[in-house]
């Protein structure tokens, strides 16, 4: 048996870009069959506007986390829900999905959002982290030193950009950089186009971390909107 697993989830009320609430994204992805699900909200400054942009770290960081706790309660036990994140740095528009890591982790940091991608490598392997550049081709992304990443989303699903999922793909191989797929889940007719298939359970960080490091297979699900 296969299990499927979505790796790049955002919900309304945290990602900006977000338009569906965690508690309707729990239900789309329980009926569209996903085993689990790793919410990854954006972490950059517009996750923070207006009066949370001089907010104390710990609360940014409870606002950061109230997407991923909402859409777990939701799911309550019927799928798996962990979280990571979708990080972005001052220095370009790239994006960054990192897992592996616990909310103890992000209130320890209140300068990641002010690293850069060789900084941050470095502090996610120093703890054992996933550092994956996202949709890595996406016009206006900068191509970065392949050694300062761990793996490349090499099929993103987000109908309404050219993620140019074939290059991607090339770049990865060229590079032994390990690859995901996910959804990149911001839009109600635009949920389950991507994930892994698993043969094993993903019930926590130490088992995310153990599937991706093997390279599971990566799921092309139906683009609801071109």
């Amino acid at each position: 048996m296969l299990y499927r697993y979505e790796l790049h989830c955002h919900t309304k009320g945290v990602s900006r870009c977000g338009k569906v609430l965690p508690e309707e994204g729990a239900e789309l992805y329980y009926k569209e069959g996903y085993q689990g699900v790793v919410v990854t909200d954006h972490m950059n400054s517009d996750t923070f506007p207006d009066k949370w942009a001089d907010a104390p770290w710990e609360d940014k960081m409870e606002r950061f986390l109230s997407g991923y706790r909402r859409f777990r309660d939701a799911a309550a036990g019927r799928m798996d829900v962990l979280f990571g994140m979708e990080i972005r740095f001052p220095q370009n528009s790239n994006d960054y999905l990192v897992y592996g890591f616990d909310e103890a982790f992000l209130f320890a940091h209140p300068d990641i959002m002010q690293m850069d991608v060789k900084s941050f490598s470095a502090l996610a392997r120093e703890n054992g982290l996933l550092f994956y550049q996202a949709h890595p081709f996406r016009d206006g992304i900068t191509v970065v030193n392949p050694a300062y990443l761990d793996g490349m989303e090499t099929y993103n699903g987000h109908p309404r950009h050219e993620a140019r999922n074939d290059i991607a793909k090339a770049w990865a191989e060229k590079y032994g950089l390990l690859q995901i797929g996910g959804s990149d889940f911001h839009e109600p007719d635009a949920y389950g186009t991507a994930g892994i298939l698993t043969d094993r359970r993903i019930t926590n960080n130490e088992e995310l971390l153990a599937v991706l490091r093997s390279q599971p297979q990566i799921y092309r699900g139906e683009c609801r909107k071109g």
